[in-house]
């Protein structure tokens, strides 16, 4: 692909970015259409086209210069799933988030693709330039250790157990408090790493693996690299809110303005999408 090319759709990535926050700052999408067409659209798409411009810059390749329309939807299939499943236990389980508008159930759907289904390309071109641009974090003197791979085998009867104590539990939750109800959404945000964890420890090195033998680059990319997006997103949202988190336990305790138990919950859903993508790209994005 030709470098100017690139260039123009780096710059029209921002020039999304800026009409999202632009939209939602000056609050010009009319209420009865919010629930479809907001700025969560620009944004996302606006984020996609400026870190897979880098991606490109960086790697000579990228998911749009050169599309596999396979690869696409499988990655796009990978984060409905896991849309589907934050949905299911953030909403309705643990009660977390709520839309402050009514919702049709195709608005619903849609919400659920744009919003989870389309930021696993944003996030997959993110990881790829962090793990390029960062240097090597090795804290500990020890080498990988191909023994510890047989260990990861019980991360999937523990991951099953993560899933099913939301479930098994909710009926007795209903008499707890909002926020020590919410703490039900704790247990699958692991289990979905750690499912993640294990299929990948079949076939190549896995981030707790990485962990394991000392070396924290991955580690590291991911939380500058979610930290920075989610700061970004959740600012855009406050301004004219799609979701409004309830009954955050620890709410008090903030950075940035952010409540940090919110930061841990991007911190997991962007491991567990790293670690599908791993799955279905067939590349080591750790």
């Amino acid at each position: 692909m030709a470098r100017d090319s690139i260039k123009l759709y780096f710059w029209l990535g921002i020039a999304a970015i800026a009409l999202a926050f632009i939209i939602n700052i000056f609050k010009l999408t009319p209420r009865p259409i919010f629930d479809i067409i907001n700025a969560n659209w620009p944004f996302i798409f606006g984020a996609w086209l400026v870190f897979d411009a880098l991606d490109y810059k960086l790697n000579k390749n990228s998911l749009l210069t050169k599309p596999n329309p396979k690869l696409l939807g499988l990655l796009l299939i990978g984060g409905l799933l896991i849309g589907t499943v934050y949905e299911i236990y953030g909403l309705f389980i643990a009660g977390l988030w709520i839309a402050p508008f009514d919702k049709t159930f195709f608005s619903y759907c849609l919400g659920i693709v744009i919003g989870y289904g389309f930021p696993m390309f944003i996030y997959v071109s993110m990881q790829r330039i962090l793990m390029k641009i960062l240097p090597k974090i090795q804290i500990s003197k020890y080498a990988y250790n191909p023994a510890v791979k047989k260990w990861m085998i019980i991360c999937l009867p523990l991951a099953m157990v993560f899933f099913a104590i939301p479930i098994i539990a909710y009926q007795l939750a209903l008499g707890w408090s909002a926020v020590s109800r919410s703490w039900l959404f704790a247990p699958p945000l692991i289990g979905m790493l750690l499912l993640t964890e294990y299929l990948n420890s079949r076939k190549r090195i896995s981030l707790l693996e990485r962990v394991f033998a000392g070396n924290f680059k991955s580690f590291v990319a991911s939380i500058i690299g979610i930290g920075a997006l989610a700061f970004v997103w959740e600012r855009l949202n406050l301004l004219d809110p799609l979701w409004i988190y309830t009954n955050l336990p620890w709410a008090q305790i903030k950075m940035a303005g952010m409540p940090i138990v919110m930061m841990g919950g991007w911190v997991f859903l962007y491991w567990t999408y790293i670690g599908f993508a791993c799955l279905i790209k067939k590349e080591q994005l750790w």
